[in-house]
């Protein structure tokens, strides 16, 4: 589940997506009480069956391929392992190898594949910013202050 899309975000998308974002948000917010129990109960009823299943989809190559295409469209396996190849293993953001699996970074609106980022760190850093250089560019200036006033 991604990030919630604010209004000027939805205004990109096709008017049918749209109308059935806000059907299901309309729908989740007179029903979440009910919701939140039954998935709850679900999750306590096959807390086995669903670790099991993580530790299957996490660790197989085949099962990763097959989520990489189902999430993200036919094709989006094929990119990632190219693009992991043509980074050497190494997270775009950072430049280190880790021992988790790189995480498929996309445009969150678009859904254009971009390169393979570190899950913990570079992938979030670039949620919390939403994606927007400018903040990262703020960010940056703002500790290269702070460095440059302490010393």
């Amino acid at each position: 589940m991604g990030r919630k899309l604010t209004e000027s975000e939805l205004q990109l998308l096709d008017p049918e997506r749209r109308r059935r974002i806000h059907k299901c948000r309309r729908y989740y917010a007179e029903n979440r009480e009910r919701l939140t129990t039954e998935v709850r109960k679900y999750q306590q009823r096959n807390r086995a069956e669903i670790v099991a299943r993580k530790k299957r989809a996490y660790y197989t190559e085949a099962a990763h391929r097959a989520y990489l295409d189902k999430v993200y469209g036919k094709g989006a396996a094929d990119h990632y392992y190219k693009q992991l190849q043509k980074q050497d293993g190494k997270c775009v953001g950072c430049g280190k190898k880790t021992v988790r699996r790189l995480a498929q970074d996309h445009h969150s609106i678009s859904g254009q594949l971009r390169g393979a980022l570190c899950a913990t760190h570079c992938n979030r850093i670039l949620g919390y910013a939403r994606e927007n250089p400018e903040v990262l560019r703020r960010l940056a200036d703002y500790l290269e202050w702070w460095e440059s006033d302490r010393f």
